[in-house]
Formats: C-alpha cells, structure tokens, sequence
C-alpha cells in the first residue's frame, strides 16, 4: 500500500514535470516567433521615420536619425529602462537648430535585441557604442559631442575613458556612478535578484511597470505637461515588457551587473582625458541623487556644473527646449 502511494507521488510529480516542461516550450515558441515577427516588421521599416537597424557584434541594434545638418554629430543615449522615444523631443530641437542627432537603443531597449547570457555593464554598453559609431563612420577624424543621461550617462563616461579621441565634447545629465546611488539600488537589491534568477522575469517587469509610471513615478516631475507625455511613453513600454522578455530580462541584468555607485575611476580617466565636460543636475532628483553632483566633480575638478533648483530626474524629457540650450552653449 505504501509502495503504491510512493509510486502514484511519483507519477504524479514525472506529469507535473512534463506539464511544466510543455508549458515552457510553448511559451518559448511563443517568444521566438514574436521576435521573427518584430525582426521582419523591423526590417521592412528599415529608414523610416528616421530609423535605422544594424547588426553589431552584441546582436542588433537601433538607432535613430534626426536632422541633416553639417558640423559635429550628437549621439543622445538614454537612461535604464528608456529608449530612444525619451529624447525624441531633444532631438527634434537639436535638429532644427542645424546639427545631425543620432539616438541609440542601448542592447535591450527599444529596438535593440538583448543576449540574456550577458552580464550587462557601462563598458558592454560603451562597446555597443563604439561599433555604431566605426559604422556610422565617426571615430578620431570625426569625433561627436555625446550626451549621456541617468544609466546612460555611465555608459557615456566609460566610453570618453576608452575612446577620448572619438569625443569632442562630453556631457552627463543625472549620471549614475556616485556612491549616493547606493540609497537607489542598495547592495542587497543586487545580491537578491542574483540569489533567485528565476524571479528575474517577474522582476524586471515589476520594475518597468513601476518606473516611469504617470502616477507613481509623478513625484518627479516638475512639468504638468509630463504626465502625458509618459502617458503615450510608459504604456508601450509596459505591453512590450508583457510580450517580450528582452527588455524586463535587460533590466534586471542591469540591476544585477551595473556598476551603479562606484565609478570613480572612470570619472577620474575622463578627467584625465582632457574631453570637455559638462554636468546638469535636478537638486530635487531623488532617483540619481543630486548628493552625486558633489562626488563626481571631486574626480572630475574642470567640468562645468549646472545645477537646476526646482527639478527633479526628468528635466531632459519635461523641458527639451531649455536642456538644448544649455548643451548648445557648452558646445559653442
């Protein structure tokens, strides 16, 4: 009787196990066949509306073109969970003030596809950069002015330190990388989504939802006018996060891998560097600590500080027009 007991235990978990394994596959054919589908609508839309895809080395990638003006290119990278989207309105600005702008999909966002057996970091990233721009055909013979902004603004930095050459001007808006980001992504944050990478999916999506988010991310703004430009924003974002395991997988290896608060050597390279450096900041960012601003100009002592009073993280997204002013004055 026991026996028999034991073996019906065992069937029943060999079925669970195949019904689980099913349940995978499915969901896995599900996933591959919406990214050959996303591939080919891609592919088809290829140069519209500016958009541009192209396989680098860490799998492909997007980016967008605004304006055709001469003079010096301007390559805009976004933040953590962002896109290119987030600095359309910047670009259009920058475009129809004369320059050629050029926004990136850093490897999980947007457009861009995402290896989940990477350990992301600013120098993976930076690397992305690095082959778009040899693609593009910008290097030392025709070096860009590159904005940074949040995550981006480390992967910017890091770039400047192993290209300085490719960079004719440098500016970082609420850069991650000072030890104040700790408070943000605290250390245990990283070693428990290490511990339970199964959860990694549930995460990264738990975190999209919330980010960025009209109401919950509200407090923020400074800008009435914000909410509904994240309202257009953050719906797209939370539906591709629902279908698409790229961008949740991205964010929560990026939560796992970055280096969030310690990238003082980095900064210290740039200094050394010579690259002109610029830095805004919002006083009430509680995302990326104001508190950085402090930190990054003791390993950076010649940049430029602009500190804005009243605003808080999102002052690239919530004011394009007064953000391309204070860059086109640090580039003149």
């Amino acid at each position: 009787c026991v026996c028999s007991r034991a073996m019906a235990v065992v069937d029943r978990a060999c079925q669970l196990v195949l019904a689980g394994g099913l349940l995978w596959w499915l969901i896995r054919r599900r996933q591959i066949a919406l990214a050959a589908a996303r591939d080919k609508a891609l592919e088809h839309r290829n140069g519209q509306n500016g958009e541009h895809d192209v396989v680098l080395p860490g799998g492909r990638t997007r980016y967008v073109e605004y304006g055709g003006g001469g003079g010096v290119p301007v390559i805009l990278v976004h933040g953590f969970v962002g896109s290119s989207l987030y600095f359309a309105n910047l670009a259009k600005v920058l475009a129809a003030a004369g320059r050629r702008v050029i926004c990136i999909d850093l490897y999980g966002r947007g457009g861009s596809a995402f290896d989940p057996a990477v350990r992301p970091s600013c120098k993976y990233f930076a690397g992305q950069l690095a082959h778009l721009l040899v693609h593009l055909g910008f290097g030392p013979a025709c070096p860009v002015d590159l904005v940074g902004y949040s995550m981006g603004g480390g992967v910017v930095a890091e770039f400047t330190a192993m290209f300085p050459n490719c960079v004719r001007k440098l500016s970082l808006l609420a850069p991650i990388g000072a030890s104040s980001m700790a408070t943000t992504v605290p250390p245990r944050i990283q070693s428990a989504v290490r511990m339970f990478p199964p959860a990694g999916l549930f995460l990264g999506r738990m975190v999209i939802k919330r980010l960025a988010n009209p109401v919950a991310y509200g407090k923020q703004w400074r800008s009435k006018e914000t909410s509904e430009i994240f309202k257009e924003l953050h719906p797209k974002e939370v539906r591709r996060a629902k279908h698409e395991a790229a961008l949740p997988l991205a964010a929560v290896a990026s939560l796992k891998y970055l280096n969030w608060s310690d990238m003082g050597s980095t900064y210290e390279q740039v200094a050394a560097s010579g690259v002109p450096t610029q830095l805004i900041w919002g006083r009430q960012d509680t995302t990326v600590p104001y508190a950085g601003a402090a930190e990054i100009q003791s390993w950076l002592p010649s940049v430029e500080l602009t500190t804005l009073p009243d605003d808080g993280h999102c002052f690239p997204i919530e004011f394009p027009k007064e953000t391309a002013e204070m860059l086109q004055k640090f580039w003149a």
